[in-house]
């Protein structure tokens, strides 16, 4: 595959971004988001509870809202991913994430984007996560 550049971070391969959340314009946002700023594979979960499946994709970033209605928090998808020894840097993103800091101390790689998302503020991240 041809190298593409992420800001200022080459990449020799599409990288895979796995999508949590519960509303499906929000898929879109964030996949336009990607596709504004480079090449990415996505695969996509609206409820969280195929938590086996994130892991097998083996994704090189996890996107995830932290309210997933009508089924488990973002919290406990993120807790249940890390117990399976996936280690891919997640971005966690909600409008309440100041409340949820305290939760997640101890859970490596997390980064905060809150909503509505800010255009810099999420290609700051995304820049950060693929530096490594």
């Amino acid at each position: 595959m041809v190298s593409f550049k992420i800001f200022n971070v080459k990449c020799k391969y599409m990288k895979k971004v796995f999508i949590i959340d519960d509303d499906k314009q929000m898929h879109e946002t964030i996949e336009d988001f990607f596709k504004s700023v480079g090449s990415f594979e996505f695969h996509h979960s609206y409820d969280g509870q195929d938590v086996a499946e994130i892991v097998h994709t083996d994704p090189d970033l996890i996107v995830c809202d932290v309210y997933l209605e009508n089924t488990k928090s973002g919290i406990e998808v993120i807790q249940e991913i890390r117990g399976l020894g996936l280690n891919a840097p997640i971005i966690l993103s909600s409008g309440y994430i100041p409340e949820m800091k305290t939760d997640l101390i101890g859970v490596d790689d997390l980064h905060y984007l809150p909503r509505p998302f800010d255009h810099d503020k999420f290609s700051n991240i995304i820049d950060k996560v693929f530096k490594k």
